[in-house]
């Protein structure tokens, strides 16, 4: 039987270039990596995804962090076959407070500071995490993102509110929780561990960048 196509929907950063660790571990099922534009509405988020998603192919979904309400409303819409998806370190409606308080906090440009990221990074991603080859990886891609995509990125997320459909959701799916995780607490899954019918909660020993630094 062949495996289902496995459709990674990435992080803050929207590149999908930190699945490389989890690729490695799957290298033997269909994958489609989603990459972001500046996208600054939910809407150009799901289209884009979805143009980039086989028609005819059954998919389980696997998104992280800031793509995790896209995943649940690209299931909403059932546009394509979603047999089941993987929401890592995530939530169903966007922590506005905690991203208004690092964007005070951090001004935003601190992300893109090379003297800081590694060091913001280190901290609040990775959170003890020693795989230097990852760090710098990460710290590569965090570099690249620009004020304008953060600004983008910023604005999308206020509008990603999924928590008002989340009892419609009939597909099963996994919730990964990471332990150590410093950027999303525990309590902003507790949705959907508790709304979503079909749901099975996994709190793994790790990091907020849990799919990189704990690939299964």
């Amino acid at each position: 039987m062949r495996p289902l196509r496995l459709v990674l929907l990435p992080g803050f950063d929207g590149t999908g270039e930190l699945f490389a660790p989890l690729q490695a571990e799957f290298n033997d099922w269909p994958t489609t990596v989603v990459a972001y534009a500046d996208f600054a509405s939910l809407e150009e988020y799901l289209a884009h995804a979805e143009s980039l998603i086989p028609k005819n192919e059954p998919v389980c979904l696997v998104a992280e962090s800031f793509s995790g309400p896209i995943a649940l409303h690209l299931m909403q819409r059932a546009q394509r076959d979603y047999r089941c998806a993987m929401l890592s370190t995530t939530f169903a409606k966007p922590p506005l407070g905690l991203v208004l308080s690092l964007a005070q906090k951090l001004r935003l440009a601190s992300f893109v500071v090379p003297a800081v990221s590694e060091r913001i990074l280190r901290m609040f991603c990775l959170n003890g995490v020693r795989d230097l080859a990852l760090l710098h990886d990460i710290v590569a891609v965090v570099r690249s993102i620009s004020q304008q995509t953060i600004q983008s990125r910023l604005l999308a997320l206020t509008q990603m509110d999924a928590s008002g459909f989340l009892a419609d959701i009939k597909q099963p799916i996994d919730v990964l929780t990471a332990a150590k995780d410093r950027i999303l607490r525990q309590r902003f899954s507790t949705s959907l561990i508790t709304d979503i019918p079909d749901v099975r909660h996994h709190v793994i020993d790790g990091p907020h960048l849990l799919l990189q630094a704990q690939a299964p």
